[in-house]
């Protein structure tokens, strides 16, 4: 089982391909956040589109 995943793993990896996705990580300040939250919360802005 866990050899099979492995197996999966390096497959998508040396493919790479529509599998994959990129993954942003950031840090945002606290003011920044709670616009965001805010202007999301009164249909100002899209969650999907930062």
């Amino acid at each position: 089982m866990i050899e099979e995943f492995w197996t999966e793993v390096d497959e998508v990896l040396n493919k790479g391909g529509d599998r994959m996705k990129i993954l942003k990580i950031g840090k945002v300040g606290f003011d920044r956040k709670k616009a965001r939250t805010t202007a999301i919360a009164r249909g100002e802005s899209n969650p999907g589109k930062a």
